[in-house]
């Protein structure tokens, strides 16, 4: 019995744990040797294995890990104490040296009711498990140690599920950073020194539902419209009485009359209006661009049309109407109102 006993605990320097690279495969061919070795022949290698085959592998693992701790704790007291106090580490009568403390609470409502085993970090044991849990589905760092401490507590825990996921093939291939979108230029108008109201962007959104100002069942609609000032990004908001190139015109006078001429004047042409209802995108559809760009020719006023499929170009301007839209709907909810005191609210 006692050289039974000698030649399992020899076991490990004939199984050499730094060739393998799979958990499961090392616990089958651990268990398929003891088998070898508790029959005395061959046979057991023809042995089917069984789970208790593979608890047994498992435990002779375990024993094998915590052999340095074991000898730590038996010639240096004082130093196994200042690393592993915390955890108030304790071994069973099987020899095993589990956790206490807060995990053996967690004994009581685990699954199997197993205290959790005190594992070194740099063992190839404590690896091996470690990669064969994240290897599962290739979770997060915090799913693996939560996974991995329901079965087993490893020291440093949190650095080697780190360093396994960094050098996951399959994790850094789908998670792997795509190539982005490169911002474009800024352009020169928003860079140039200039006085307020030179360089203008304007953007039509919508539509509002309003009622009429004597029968008050009858129901119309308008649509609010915002200047942005390039250099100083100041802001202006109106609301036109319709979605005609005349109502436009008329929301335009009269910014022009509070604000004076810009220089130059951008807006969408609107078939770039990704972001608007396709109603707001036909009334912008159909405004005369002719005579939008003959409007304060004679004050050397330029209006310029952004390319199509191109809404950065009048991005700064479609920012804004973003949190325009969540101030007017906070102020009026879902009340209809008539165009005046729409007016008034913009």
């Amino acid at each position: 019995m006692v050289a039974a006993a000698n030649e399992v605990d020899n076991l490990a320097s004939r199984i050499d744990i730094s060739r393998y690279s799979s958990y499961d495969k090392l616990l089958k061919v651990t268990a398929r040797v003891l088998a070898i070795y508790e029959r005395r022949n061959l046979r057991g290698a023809t042995k089917v294995l069984t789970a208790e085959d593979i608890v047994q592998a498992e435990l002779f693992w375990i024993k094998e890990c915590q052999k340095p701790l074991m000898t730590t704790l038996k010639d240096d007291k004082k130093t196994f104490d200042k690393l592993y106090a915390k955890l108030c580490p304790k071994v069973r009568d099987d020899g095993v040296m589990v956790v206490g403390a807060r995990a053996e609470r967690h004994v009581h409502f685990s699954h199997n009711r197993q205290e959790v085993p005190l594992l070194p970090y740099h063992h190839k044991f404590s690896k091996l498990y470690a990669t064969h849990v994240h290897n599962r589905a290739h979770p997060g760092v915090q799913t693996t140690v939560s996974k991995i401490r329901s079965r087993y507590w490893i020291v440093n825990l949190y650095k080697m599920a780190k360093s396994i996921r960094h050098h996951c093939v399959p994790c850094r291939r789908h998670e792997k950073d795509m190539a982005g979108q490169q911002m474009g230029k800024l352009p020169l108008e928003r860079l140039k020194p200039s006085p307020p109201w030179t360089y203008v962007g304007v953007d039509p959104f919508g539509p509002y539902t309003i009622r009429g100002e004597v029968n008050k069942r009858a129901r119309g609609k308008a649509y609010g419209v915002v200047f942005n000032c390039f250099s100083t990004r100041a802001v202006h908001v109106d609301v036109a009485v319709d979605y005609s190139t005349s109502g436009f015109l008329q929301v335009l006078r009269r910014f022009v009359s509070l604000r004076g001429y810009p220089a130059e004047m951008y807006s969408d042409g609107g078939s770039q209006l990704a972001a608007a209802s396709r109603e707001l995108k036909l009334a912008v559809d159909g405004w005369d661009q002719n005579r939008l760009q003959e409007f304060g020719i004679t004050d050397g006023m330029t209006w310029k049309f952004s390319m199509a499929d191109s809404p950065w170009q009048n991005g700064v301007t479609e920012t804004l109407i973003k949190g325009i839209k969540k101030a007017i709907n906070h102020a009026i909810g879902d009340q209809i109102l008539p165009f005046h005191e729409l007016q008034t609210v913009f």
